[in-house]
């Protein structure tokens, strides 16, 4: 993985917390979160390339847009290795 993912991810996070900062948890930062959400996919989809480090950062975006999706959700997180089936 090249750090263009992980830049890209640093870049949203700033985002983000510049709006918790500023509204909390109300409605603006729900709306700020599903565009960042959106935003990380999108990113992560124009990278179609299946192998290296292109594929290694479309893999890393697209994690880290579900855990940022998860972390937002009441309840407890069951870890991918703890998970059944």
């Amino acid at each position: 993985m090249n750090n263009r993912g992980f830049d890209f991810a640093v870049k949203a996070m700033g985002a983000l917390e510049m709006y918790r900062e500023m509204y909390q948890s109300g409605p603006e930062y729900g709306h700020e979160l599903s565009h960042v959400l959106n935003t990380l996919r999108m990113r992560a989809e124009t990278l179609t390339v299946k192998t290296g480090s292109d594929f290694a950062d479309k893999k890393f975006l697209m994690a880290f847009a579900d855990a940022l999706e998860v972390a937002d959700k009441p309840g407890e997180y069951i870890p991918l290795s703890q998970r059944q089936g």
